[in-house]
């Protein structure tokens, strides 16, 4: 789902860079990009890792990092939303054709980006 019906990449970068900040540790958005995808244990654990960040604890990191990104980059009908997307899925499921959405994101992100990109839950 992220990067292809909605364009929550950039902004769950920008949300993490406001976790590391808060634990003192400046990171910026390119760090994050080789753990894009990858689930937000290992987006954030992958980045802590690599910046050498003592006792990082991933559950607490992504407990805030989502209180932030529901907070300030994903709220409803914020227009992350790619062109198309919601048409796309409309005609879809008009024609027949069954439709699913697959995130490596935990549920409440995939939930907030539906919701931010203008997509029904219950399509």
């Amino acid at each position: 789902m992220d990067g292809v019906l909605c364009n929550s990449e950039e902004p769950s970068r920008r949300a993490a860079v406001d976790v590391f900040a808060e634990m003192g540790v400046e990171v910026t958005v390119e760090d994050f990009v080789p753990f894009m995808g990858t689930g937000e244990a290992k987006f954030l654990g992958g980045v802590a890792s690599v910046k050498g960040v003592e006792g990082f604890n991933t559950e607490a990191a992504k407990k805030r990092f989502f209180e932030i990104y529901l907070d300030k980059y994903a709220k409803p009908n914020s227009g992350i939303g790619f062109p198309g997307a919601l048409e796309l899925i409309t005609q879809c499921k008009s024609k027949g054709l069954k439709v699913a959405v697959a995130s490596s994101a935990d549920r409440i992100k995939v939930d907030a980006n539906l919701a931010a990109a203008g997509l029904p839950l219950s399509m």
